[in-house]
């Protein structure tokens, strides 16, 4: 069974933000109690949250769910639920849900709510753990499929809310609403509306079908019509083909002939068409001869094949001739631009010749500065008898720099030789602190070591064991008296509250009940003898009832012809069980109101005597009343002697409980004395423990510090050799360091009294030198410009004798070039004449060709005559044509009919008539389908509404069963019997007339009394009558019937998960239906405690202990308030006070 282990709040309601509180709940009870406004009804309202999600009742959408934000100093507030349960499968699941108010900073009012993602974590049985992150809607259907439960049982049963605890009394239509989800009967009414959806679906179908089926009817008759037009046109068309092949015969035969009439013609009009093409091409040639001869200059003697090659020959040369024009005018082109370029340069040497005067003034100004420059630089050199030039002064300028470079390394070398010193030093102290810590740390090892050793030797002549085995012996001997000092404690506590609380709770109830069946008996005596003496007809008194009712039954069983009436008088004779099987019978006969059946066990009925209707129901209501009163007048008696035999247990009880008291003081000396005794034995072995466990622990640091001395001896050597060698480089180190100082002392000084000099001199020389080098600079171009004049002058009398030369190459060049022009002139005239007589030739020969092709043609000819062939071909061709259009006539009205008979096969193909026979056959499958599909629909629909009509029966029975009975246990007034849920039916299914489609539900209640008053004025029913307790019932009876209802659900529906949680059950119950409710619960808790969990949040402290005492619960929570107005939960023993 799925059980709740623990409730983790943060953040919700008046449960603090900033820390956790959790309860840890117990089975089969958990008690719960604080004052109103502690916050005990946020525990059910987060339950229900972390399991479906369901936010509580008026909380705006979650915003007033959350801590308040004005409370807070950030004004965000962040909340956790964390809900662990152990599953009906074994497995641990902690459900965790996150929420957060968001308060606007600019709008005070405004906050935004936002719920995160759940976390679940799953522990199985048997497996890894793991953890899924899913949203809220997620979570909320994955919950109580692991707790077993739905969410309607969630919300109204298990986890219910205080404002919302009385929905079993609220209106029919929310009523109706719960207990469809709590029944899960939705899906199934949704199915059968779905079935009738079909079946009409199907009708429609049905009446589709039936249309199709006769659309396809008249596209068989239809398809039959143009099938026998398409068999005439066949017929037609056969002979029409027969008369076309016939004058297609006679139309080949006269094809043929005027083929051989058309290639005799076309064979003599080619040969009369080149007959006069040849006559009109002789007249043409001898036209353009008699030209050619007119307009010769000359005309050769010699054959066309000479004058061709001549005419070869002439034209190459001609182009070798050309090719050499060219030629020649290209040099001349080149010899022209020579010309022009020397011009040029002869111009551009005059310019220069021009500046050569300029140029010479310029080098005597710069010789004169670069002297000057030069007395000033001897004198800041101060070296007058050295040879002044180039060389000298940049050996001087090396000298400077040297001098600084030298100063700078001096320098450097200094300020290296400081920081090895120092460096040196360092490493010396460090050694030497080294050395000091591990010479120290030696000695204090070897003291340590001895010590150790002495101590060793010491505690090893101890006798350990001996000790160390008597304090076991009476560590075990001690656990034995305390496990059975547990035991006692146990036994005295149950003792304690069975007789504390049975003993006063029983005797009241006994009280009570024996109040109630007297007051039964005496309401009810009176009426009953009234009616039987109206019945039976006999004066008798109130007393001899019984026998006047077996009597009456006597005559009734006699009435029937198969009853003897040996069975009667021995049925009779046993009053004990006469009354047993008239009360079964008689129930049962009300219930079934059939009177024809047979009595359980001996007793048969009478059918003539009793009729069907429901005023058949009046003696046997009475005749039932007269055997319970029988019964209540047993339980009387009963009752009394099991109060005066409670009385007598009670007694026995005290006097056990004194000696368990007495057994419990001796244990207790016992335990004392032995608990000193244990105590100084395990101090003594906890001291020789300790010591053995340091002696350990020393030995394995003696044999570590054994190794690190030998290591840090070997590390002495080395450091010892290392500080001979520093020490060493520390003497080589300081005499260096005074040669260097007094170094340093020299090159200061001089460089001191130098810097000076040489930093003016190096100044002045530096100006002095970049004025002679551009002085030395410009002095050089201007010679350079000098020396380039001074070759002017023999450049410009070779530039005249090129220009000469060039000249006389013009003048040859063009001499020639004419000479080639008049040989190509002639050349051009020469071959124009060949040209000419080569055509002349060409054309007589063309001439004499024609002339013999002219007489071959008319030879041929001979005879024939055109015009009478052509005359002939006329008329074939008349004949011709005739026959054709006959035959064209024909094969018109051939291509008709064909045409006809393609768009009749095309209709016959068409969707229409193609499948026409296909669409009736399916047509008729697809109707007799939809027709046996809406036969299976109405079964279906009525099978699914019986079975609906059997589940909701069944169930309706199961759950007035158990409420009748908790109902009977619990409730201590005497006007309501029993109390059982109704449904009545909206509509019934006017198919089958039988099962409801949906239901309404109501509470009634019903009354053994026969009291006859107006239910408004005393809420005092009639005997069997049934009244509805919406609106006639009080505020107490409102509360209860919600409980029991609620009891009733969770023993009916919760086979998975018996967990019930009740808020303030005891709102609005007098003091009697307390006492009853806690009995009840209490007896719930004790037979269930296996698979029950029952969490009770009350604010009734004495209600409270007493079902913590009937239950053994070991502890209770209390809820309160701290001093910032935040709830805290605290886990109390039952021994301490309750909400103190």
């Amino acid at each position: 069974m799925t059980t709740l282990h623990s409730l983790e709040i943060q953040g919700i309601r008046s449960f603090s933000p900033n820390n956790v509180q959790t309860i840890r709940f117990e089975k089969p009870l958990t008690l719960i109690v604080g004052h109103n406004g502690a916050g005990k009804t946020t525990i059910v309202e987060c339950l229900k949250t972390v399991t479906s999600g369901i936010m509580p009742p008026n909380c705006d959408r979650g915003k007033s769910f959350l801590h308040d934000s004005k409370l807070t100093e950030n004004g965000d507030v962040r909340a956790q639920i964390k809900l662990t349960v152990e599953t009906f499968s074994k497995d641990v699941v902690s459900a965790t849900r996150k929420y957060s108010i968001v308060r606007d900073r600019n709008t005070t009012n405004k906050v935004t709510f936002k719920s995160g993602d759940a976390v679940l974590h799953i522990k199985p049985f048997i497996g890894e753990e793991t953890t899924v992150s899913l949203k809220a809607s997620d979570m909320d259907n994955s919950m109580p499929s692991l707790m077993g439960l739905s969410k309607a049982l969630i919300d109204s049963v298990v986890f219910c809310h205080q404002d919302e605890n009385n929905w079993v009394l609220d209106d029919l239509a929310k009523v109706k609403a719960r207990f469809d989800d709590l029944l899960e009967t939705s899906r199934y009414t949704k199915a059968l509306g779905a079935l009738s959806k079909a079946k009409k679906e199907q009708d429609d179908a049905i009446k589709l079908c039936t249309t199709q089926l006769q659309a396809a009817k008249t596209q068989m008759m239809q398809m039959a019509d143009l099938r026998n037009q398409v068999t005439s046109n066949t017929e037609e068309i056969s002979k029409t083909k027969t008369n076309i092949g016939a004058m297609e015969n006679q139309m080949i035969k006269l094809s043929e002939t005027i083929k051989t009439l058309s290639s005799e013609l076309e064979t003599v009009s080619v040969m009369s068409d080149a007959i006069r093409d040849l006559k009109t091409t002789i007249m043409r040639l001898t036209d353009e001869a008699k030209t050619l001869h007119a307009t010769m200059n000359e005309i050769y003697e010699e054959g066309l094949d000479d004058l061709q090659h001549f005419h070869v020959t002439l034209s190459t040369e001609l182009e070798n001739e050309q090719m050499k024009v060219k030629d020649l005018s290209l040099k001349i082109y080149q010899l022209v631009d020579t010309m022009n370029e020397l011009h040029q340069k002869i111009d551009h040497s005059k310019d220069k010749m021009n500046n050569r005067m300029v140029l010479k003034e310029t080098m005597k100004s710069t010789k004169e500065t670069l002297e000057s420059v030069k007395i000033d630089i001897m004198k800041t050199m101060e070296a007058k008898g050295t040879e002044f030039n180039e060389a000298t002064v940049t050996a001087y300028m090396e000298q400077l720099m040297n001098i600084t470079e030298n100063e700078g390394a001096t320098h450097r070398a200094l300020s290296e030789c400081k920081t090895k010193i120092q460096e040196l030093e360092e490493t010396t102290l460090q050694l030497n602190a080294q050395r000091n810590a591990k010479e120290f740390f030696l000695q204090n090892l070897c003291s340590e070591i001895d010590n150790t050793n002495t101590h060793i030797e010491i505690i090893g002549d101890m006798e350990e064991t001996h000790q160390l085995h008597k304090l076991e012996e009476d560590q075990h001997q001690l656990q034995s008296l305390l496990h059975e000092k547990r035991k006692l404690s146990m036994l005295m506590l149950r003792a304690k509250n069975s007789i504390e609380g049975n003993e006063i709770e029983n005797r009241h109830e006994l009280s009570i009940a024996i109040k109630f069946l007297e007051s039964i008996i005496n309401n009810d005596r009176q009426f009953i003898v009234a009616y039987i003496k109206e019945v039976i007809g006999d004066e008798i008194d109130g007393a001899d009832y019984v026998t006047a009712i077996r009597s009456f039954f006597q005559k009734c069983i006699l009435s029937d012809g198969n009853v003897k009436e040996g069975m009667i008088t021995s049925v009779m004779s046993n009053a004990e069980k006469f009354q047993q099987d008239c009360v079964t019978a008689i129930i049962q006969m009300i219930q079934n109101n059939d009177l024809t059946s047979e009595l359980p066990v001996t007793i048969p009925l009478c059918s003539d005597g009793i009729s069907k209707n429901e005023s058949s129901k009046a003696p046997y209501n009475v005749l039932l009343k007269v055997v319970t009163n029988t019964r209540i007048a047993e339980y009387i008696e009963y009752f009394k002697s099991l109060l005066h035999h409670e009385i007598r247990g009670s007694v026995c009880c005290k006097i056990s409980y004194d000696e368990i008291m007495g057994k419990l003081e001796v244990l207790n000396t016992t335990i004392t004395t032995m608990e000193g005794t244990i105590k100084e034995g395990t101090k003594n072995l906890e001291i020789l423990g300790a010591e053995a466990m340091q002696l350990t622990a020393k030995g394995e640091q003696l044999d570590e510090m054994r190794s690190k001395i030998m290591q840090m001896e070997l590390k002495k050597a080395q450091y010892t050799a290392e500080m001979k060698h520093i020490e060493n480089s520390l003497d080589q180190a300081a005499s260096q360091l005074q040669l260097k100082r007094k170094e340093y002392e020299e090159l200061n000084e001089k460089i001191a009294s130098a810097n000076k000099c040489n930093v003016l001199k190096a100044a002045t020389m530096s100006s002095l030198i970049e004025r002679y080098k551009e002085n030395i600079t410009k002095l050089r171009m201007t010679e350079q410009a000098l020396e380039e004049t001074n070759d002017e002058g023999g450049n410009n009398e070779n530039l005249q004798m090129q220009i000469t030369k060039l000249n006389e190459s013009i003048k040859e060049s063009r001499t020639e070039e004419l000479g080639l022009i008049q040989s190509i002139n002639n050349h051009t005239m020469l071959l124009d004449n060949l040209q000419q007589n080569i055509t002349l030739k060409l054309t007589q020969q063309k001439l004499s060709e024609a002339q013999q092709k002219l007489e071959t043609l008319q030879d041929q000819l001979g005879s024939a005559n055109e015009q009478e062939l052509t005359t002939k071909l006329r008329e074939a061709n008349e004949m011709c044509a005739e026959t054709g259009l006959s035959i064209a006539t024909l094969k018109g009205t051939l291509m008709a009919r064909e045409e006809n008979i393609a768009k009749l096969q095309q209709m016959l193909e068409s969707d229409n008539y193609r499948y026409a026979q296909k669409n009736y056959v399916d047509t008729l499958v697809k109707l007799k389908t939809h027709a046996m599909t809406k036969e299976d629909l109405d079964l279906y629909s009525k099978t699914l509404e019986m079975g609906l009509h059997r589940f909701h029966s069944e169930k309706i029975s199961q759950i007035n069963t158990v409420l009748k009975r908790v109902w009977r246990e619990v409730y201590t007034g005497c006007h309501i019997d029993y109390i059982e849920i109704q449904s009545s039916v909206d509509n019934t299914v006017p198919s089958t007339a039988q099962a409801p489609k949906s239901y309404n539900y109501r509470y009634v209640k019903t009354s053994n009394t026969v009291v006859q008053h107006s239910y408004r004025m005393v809420m005092v029913t009639h005997n069997g009558t049934e009244m509805d307790m919406r609106g006639h019932c009080s505020a107490g009876e409102r509360v209860l019937a919600s409980l029991i209802v609620r009891i009733t659900l969770m023993e009916t529906f919760c086979s998975n998960c018996n967990v019930l949680i009740l808020d303030e059950p005891t709102t609005n119950l007098d003091r009697d239906n307390i006492v009853s409710l806690e009995a009840s619960l209490a007896k719930l808790v004790n037979e269930c405690s296996l698979d029950f969990q029952l969490v009770i949040i009350t604010h009734d402290d004495s209600f409270a202990r007493k079902i913590a005492q009937r239950c053994n619960c070991d502890k209770y929570y209390n809820i309160v308030k701290n001093e910032r107005g935040g709830s805290v939960i605290n886990a109390v023993p039952l021994g301490s006070r309750f909400m103190a």
